[in-house]
């Protein structure tokens, strides 16, 4: 494993935790913080092969990806919550690292393609 895949591990650990304490009892104003952040529940609805969209063009954060690596790349379509309302859908890269189910709860991130989907404790 390269020294960035590392780094990229360690900071999606670290976020994970630091999104995992605020379920709970956590205070409003921190959950407040982590929407604010662009943090959402979401749930799995779908996990498709790039080769597979139908809609390339709706995935939300697309890192520089060969067209071969694209293709053969894991994607999640990601039902997310904004308020009490579910706003729709959003198409993301799933980490390698990361292990997704149809159903999974996760934490996906609107606004950071760096990070932007965390699987959530369960």
């Amino acid at each position: 494993m390269s020294v960035p895949n590392v780094c990229h591990l360690m900071g999606i650990l670290i976020l994970k935790v630091a999104v995992a304490s605020l379920s709970g009892c956590a205070s409003q104003s921190r959950l407040a913080a982590a929407e604010a952040a662009g943090w959402r529940v979401g749930w799995v609805h779908q996990i498709v092969e790039g080769r597979n969209l139908k809609n390339p063009q709706e995935v939300a954060c697309v890192p520089a990806l060969s067209a071969d690596r694209f293709a053969s790349s894991r994607f999640a379509v990601v039902g997310y919550i904004v308020g009490t309302r579910v706003r729709g859908s959003l198409t993301v890269l799933i980490p390698e690292a990361l292990e997704l189910k149809v159903g999974d709860e996760v934490q996906v991130n609107v606004r950071d393609c760096e990070l932007s989907i965390l699987g959530t404790a369960r």
